[in-house]
């Protein structure tokens, strides 16, 4: 039984490479039906639809692409590259080149790269390139895994051969990324792709916090200079200029991008920012409250950040505007609800005299089920351990 299947097995395989073509001739018309001969060894119907558009293409191209064509395709066949996906690869960018969606010119750029690569002995550094240029001149594809894939959308690009790295220039384009059933973007951006590291060195553009449903117009991270290993789904940047409504100029930072699988909740938690300063001043935050800290935003929820050597700070406002309450903390979370921290050091003033805390949990409640509240509530509970347990320090009833 075993030797049989294997038998059968060998059969057919011995019937797949009989029908792979091993030299291709210079003769333009025939060299149609060899690559059709070739696809279709592992594809029949595929071959012949792509044959058929790719025909009329091929005979209107000059004699000496043409020349350059059966070349790489020999060359190939002697590195025993496979009609899927090498194979095709290469002659759907040949065919966007001349009668698709790119040009001649960067068929030149391509072309020259590729002759470069095919001398080398590591078949790796061809495949990869050949994979990612192919697929950004058919479908605008850079890079595409089971788990991940980038896109360009838009822009120009030349490809580029420096001191052994094949690399993709970009140029004012959108660089997209699809993973976990999201995607995020980074607009009017530029860079170079690096197809042997799958590096993508990027220099400008813009992250909005569109997929955390804030205002596209209000809230947005101007990148600098930044890196991206295109095999994930997330990168870093330092030195992002973040435009918001709590501020009037644009704030320092850095920016965490993650395309994650959304949560059933629906609330996201990326983009992530975090401003360098760590002493930001936002006057009535919510009316009657100031905040000084660090500034963070999780998706599209604020967090008053701080360390905790330099804890971030709240002043609550008496109806004579004056400060009545001052707490500190690492921590606090803001929405459209309700403020809330815990662990904080709270500091109620009353004339000369205070009562306070070093651990208090604190929530501010501005909006109930009916709707806002017309005089927010504020509490602060201790916790049942650890500080928490500590009684309140009160000079005011002594």
């Amino acid at each position: 039984m075993i030797k049989s299947f294997l038998c059968s097995i060998l059969i057919l395989l011995s019937g797949v490479l009989s029908a792979q073509v091993t030299e291709f001739s210079t003769d333009p018309e025939k060299f149609i039906k060899q690559m059709e001969k070739h696809l279709a060894s592992f594809n029949r119907s595929d071959a012949k639809e792509f044959a058929e558009v790719f025909e009329p293409v091929w005979l209107s191209m000059d004699a000496s692409v043409k020349s350059q064509v059966i070349t790489m395709s020999n060359a190939m066949t002697a590195k025993k590259f496979r009609p899927y996906p090498e194979f095709k690869n290469y002659w759907q960018g040949v065919y966007e080149c001349f009668g698709g969606k790119s040009n001649p010119e960067v068929f030149n750029q391509w072309q020259g790269i590729l002759d470069e690569l095919i001398e080398l002995r590591k078949k790796d550094r061809f495949q990869d390139f050949l994979a990612s240029s192919s697929g950004l001149i058919v479908s605008g594809i850079l890079y595409q895994s089971n788990v991940v894939r980038w896109d360009v959308r838009g822009g120009s690009f030349t490809f580029k051969y420096r001191q052994n790295s094949a690399d993709i220039d970009i140029e004012d384009a959108s660089l997209v990324c699809y993973a976990n059933d999201d995607s995020t973007v980074i607009e009017g951006t530029s860079g170079v792709f690096q197809a042997f590291s799958n590096k993508w060195e990027g220099r400008g553009g813009k992250v909005y916090w569109i997929r955390a449903g804030l205002d596209p117009g209000e809230t947005y991270a101007e990148l600098a200079a930044y890196l991206i290993n295109i095999k994930t789904s997330a990168f870093r940047a330092d030195s992002v200029m973040l435009t918001t409504p709590f501020f009037d100029e644009p704030i320092v930072g850095k920016i965490d991008e993650k395309v994650k699988r959304p949560p059933r909740s629906g609330k996201v938690s990326y983009p992530q920012f975090i401003s360098d300063a760590q002493n930001l001043r936002i006057a009535d935050v919510v009316p009657g409250v100031d905040y000084e800290g660090a500034f963070k935003l999780e998706g599209p929820v604020f967090i008053g950040s701080g360390k905790d050597e330099s804890p971030a700070s709240m002043i609550f406002y008496d109806r004579n505007d004056q400060p009545f309450i001052i707490t500190r903390s690492t921590d606090y979370m803001f929405d459209s609800t309700k403020i809330s921290a815990r662990s904080v050091e709270a500091t109620i003033l009353i004339g000369e005299d205070t009562i306070s805390h070093p651990s208090v949990i604190l929530e501010y409640i501005m909006s109930d089920r009916k709707g806002p509240l017309e005089r927010p509530r504020l509490s602060l509970t201790r916790p049942k351990e650890g500080l928490g347990q500590s009684p309140f320090l009160d000079t005011y009833h002594q």
